[in-house]
């Protein structure tokens, strides 16, 4: 059985009523934000079982816009989400689902870009402010945010593994968790959680390299205990 901590209990550092509405709902937006780029103009947030019902009394709402936003979930900026959104030209929508699939706090976000580029990240809140991507694009992943992390995609190719890791022996940090997944056979992303952050001009070599297509670092987002 697993054991919980003080913090899994009582929840972080937040602004909001709920740890699971609020600061893991902040952290699922922020993460779905780094892996995908800055730069969209339109989010849609699909929300499934007690997000779909409570999100607007919870702060979910407030808390999405927020992290899409790049707030933490203590910053006094998430209680007026809507107002920041607006002064950015932001774009959004709520789109209560149902699916008894996906966990209980689960989001489905879709962020639009001007060039007509569309991206999904979906997560769920955990509680006490912990969280999990569980897909991104289509590719099933388990990123918690616990680790300083590598989200890395590029074309199906040999020996592409073993020269980020490489890399990454240079740069002197131990890889904690790895994970590929592949939602056609054509592109793969790579999730790889490390010890400590990297250096930017490590994570410039693996963009470098000839079959790459993106590199995106996030930093620690929950802090381990």
């Amino acid at each position: 059985m697993k054991g919980y901590s003080f913090f899994d209990i009582i929840g972080p550092i937040m602004i909001g009523p709920s740890s699971s509405h609020t600061a893991g709902a902040v952290k699922i937006a922020l993460a779905a934000r780094i892996i995908s780029g800055i730069g969209f103009v339109k989010v849609n947030y699909y929300l499934a079982g007690s997000f779909a019902k409570t999100y607007l009394g919870h702060g979910t709402d407030r808390a999405l816009i927020g992290g899409s936003l790049g707030f933490m979930p203590d910053d006094e900026r998430i209680k007026e989400a809507f107002t920041h959104a607006q002064k950015y030209g932001l774009e959004y929508n709520f789109i209560p689902i149902e699916d008894p699939s996906l966990h209980a706090n689960t989001v489905i976000i879709e962020m639009k870009y001007p060039d007509g580029t569309i991206t999904k990240v979906t997560g769920c809140s955990l509680g006490g402010g912990s969280m999990k991507i569980t897909d991104i694009n289509g590719d099933k992943v388990n990123y918690t945010g616990h680790y300083a992390t590598l989200v890395i995609r590029y074309p199906d190719a040999k020996f592409v593994i073993s020269s980020i890791t490489n890399i990454l022996s240079n740069a002197d940090v131990n890889i904690e968790h790895i994970q590929t997944s592949h939602s056609d056979h054509s592109m793969v992303t790579l999730v790889i959680e490390l010890s400590e952050p990297i250096d930017s001009k490590f994570i410039r070599e693996i963009s470098e390299l000839e079959p790459i297509d993106s590199v995106n670092f996030i930093p620690p987002l929950i802090i381990r205990r």
